[in-house]
């Protein structure tokens, strides 16, 4: 599904933008395995090894202001 704002860093300046626009003090997620190093990118950290639930893998992360 190609769009006009694919490859156009729409999704790039989004994330630039976060760190200004949060307002909690810690964010988590539960990254898709093939996710972790971009998450690393936008300093996100590995808070506990990767978890298998319902048969889905998921490392959980954690961006702290």
């Amino acid at each position: 599904m190609e769009t006009a704002w694919r490859r156009r860093g729409a999704g790039g300046a989004l994330f630039r933008r976060f760190p200004e626009e949060i307002t909690a003090e810690r964010v988590t997620v539960n990254a898709s395995p093939y996710a972790v190093e971009i998450y690393r990118h936008l300093r996100f950290r590995t808070k506990e090894s990767e978890q298998i639930t319902d048969g889905i893998r998921y490392p959980p992360m954690e961006y702290l202001r």
